[in-house]
């Protein structure tokens, strides 16, 4: 991945019965339930689990227009798995998983660039609807002490529908109309190996993504614009990683990624009664060919102390500018070559933990998301850009029932060459990108079992949009807030019961989080605060 990614796993079947169930509520309407079961289907061969959760809130934000809520949330999750084990050599990992979501607004109104917390003034009401099926196939055949081939197959289906007030006022009914379906479908296999001072994998990868695009814009009701389009993906990979210990304590680090991708995207507009499309048809086909090496190495100062340091170059392929009514222009793959030097250090018996990452980022033709000079949000390449900065944090146990957290980091950012739309963006920092963010935190447990956490995080203000004027110059910016938000957590157990409770900005600071424009702007949430008890047996 480009810069990195957060995996969450969730948990796999076993064979030891687990059943809880948890309901939950809190402010601006917040309620919700879930309920897990787990076990044995045939004796140590066939084990599922089963998760089922609903969660709903009416929202912070209110359109006086209409009257009513402006970002209601509902949400709804199935998964199902199964583990079967039809031999000691093998092992068998099915899933099934069911998302639906509705969203409403995240956004208020604002004059003259100071927010209208939190209130919008829209005659059409705005939500995001979507629906996600996903099954996947894991298969592990453990070869011998050694080796271990794995194959894993995944579909996605996924359908999108949205509805915006396009004007964004209260006079005017211009309602913009999406719908995308889009299916992924992939298959990879890999060897994994585990010797004593070698481990690590090889294998390749196929995928497939076709997406379908209808995006209208209606006049009171009427249709008066319909893009219509289809994107096809190919995509084709080789890899391999290999850890190699070749002296005691010191660790090399390798790996190679061949892809390949095909785009074919194709756009027209079958209904256009105002002439609004600035580029009524589309019918691209690009690919791209790339290596992506890795190479690091890593040193045991001693049994708690490890610093390592590591090069490996990012991709990101290109595309075509999909939205409606942009320019629906190509742009090209984005590459990174990162730099990073790494510490990881344990103290005082494993009870204090510390990291600190340096790290430094070369971008070439990094993907660029902005507002064009007529309003439309356009991807373009710069040329070059460069991030660098350092990560830091620390994690005490002060005693078995204190511990206590904390972290910062620093991150500089900087278009180096970008001129795009006849506006030239060069020496100009990240748009959403913060320099600063810090956080501290802790926990005490009582003796009796109640726990009370709480944590303060920072974040400073970043760059949300720029400001040119007819002359294609840049002459200011827009910027979120920097903002401290204090948050509480408490948890206490009883028997097979647990009861805990959240409290979120605890001092209700109001921010700016998204500077869009002097009308529109995403603000952070108020004051919110939540309980859930939970039962296991």
């Amino acid at each position: 991945s480009l810069a990195g990614a957060v995996v969450m796993k969730t948990k796999d079947p076993t064979f030891t019965p687990e059943f809880a169930v948890q309901g939950n509520v809190g402010r601006f309407g917040e309620r919700g339930s879930s309920a897990l079961a787990n076990g044995t289907l045939v004796d140590n061969r066939l084990a599922g689990r089963l998760a089922v959760d609903y969660q709903a809130e009416d929202g912070y934000i209110t359109n006086q227009t209409l009257g009513e809520d402006a970002n209601p949330l509902r949400s709804a999750n199935v998964r199902g798995k199964l583990l079967f084990l039809p031999s000691d050599d093998v092992d068998l990992l099915l899933t099934f998983s069911h998302n639906s979501q509705r969203a409403g607004l995240n956004a208020v109104s604002a004059t003259g660039g100071v927010p209208d917390y939190f209130n919008v003034y829209e005659n059409t009401e705005t939500y995001h609807k979507l629906d996600q099926n996903a099954a996947s196939a894991k298969l592990d055949w453990y070869l011998d002490d050694e080796w271990t081939l794995t194959s894993i197959s995944s579909a996605t289906f996924v359908e999108n529908h949205t509805v915006l007030d396009f004007d964004r006022l209260a006079t005017s009914t211009q309602a913009a109309l999406r719908h995308h379906e889009q299916t992924i479908a992939s298959q990879e296999v890999r060897l994994g190996y585990d010797y004593d001072r070698l481990t690590g994998f090889f294998g390749a990868y196929l995928g497939r993504t076709t997406g379908d695009i209808d995006d209208q814009l209606a006049v009171s009701g009427t249709p008066v614009m319909d893009e219509q389009g289809r994107v096809q993906i190919n995509n084709y990979a080789l890899f391999g990683e290999a850890n190699w210990e070749f002296v005691e304590d010191w660790t090399l680090i390798s790996g190679l990624r061949w892809d390949y991708e095909e785009n074919h995207t194709r756009i027209n507009y079958t209904l256009d009664t105002l002439g609004l499309a600035t580029d009524p048809s589309a019918d691209e086909n690009i690919s791209s060919n790339v290596l992506l090496p890795k190479v690091g190495l890593s040193y045991n100062l001693t049994e708690d102390q490890l610093v390592g340091v590591t090069w490996q170059r990012g991709y990101r392929s290109g595309g075509v500018n999909l939205r409606a009514l942009a320019q629906h222009t190509t742009y090209d793959p984005e590459f990174t070559d990162t730099y990073e030097l790494a510490w990881r250090g344990n103290w005082l018996n494993r009870r204090l933990r510390t990291n600190a990452n340096l790290y430094y980022t070369d971008w070439t033709d990094q993907q660029v998301t902005f507002r064009d000079g007529s309003g439309n949000r356009q991807i373009a390449n710069a040329a070059s850009s460069r991030m660098a900065g350092v990560e830091m944090s620390a994690e005490y146990l002060v005693t078995s029932q204190l511990a206590v957290n904390a972290g910062a980091s620093y991150s500089d950012t900087k278009y180096d060459s970008f001129v795009s739309d006849g506006i030239d963006y060069s020496g100009q920092d990240f748009l959403y990108a913060p320099k600063y963010q810090a956080s501290v935190g802790a926990n005490y447990t009582f003796e009796n079992g109640f726990l009370i956490g709480g944590n303060v995080v920072y974040q400073g203000d970043s760059v949300s949009n720029f400001i040119t004027n007819g002359s294609n110059q840049i002459v200011g910016e827009r910027h979120s807030d920097p903002v401290a938000l204090v948050n509480l957590n408490a948890e206490y157990a009883i028997g097979n019961a647990t009861f805990s409770g959240y409290v979120k900005n605890l001092f209700n600071e109001r921010y700016i989080a998204n500077n869009q424009s002097n009308t529109v702007m995403d603000v952070g949430a108020p004051l919110t605060f939540g309980v859930a008890a939970r039962y296991a047996f």
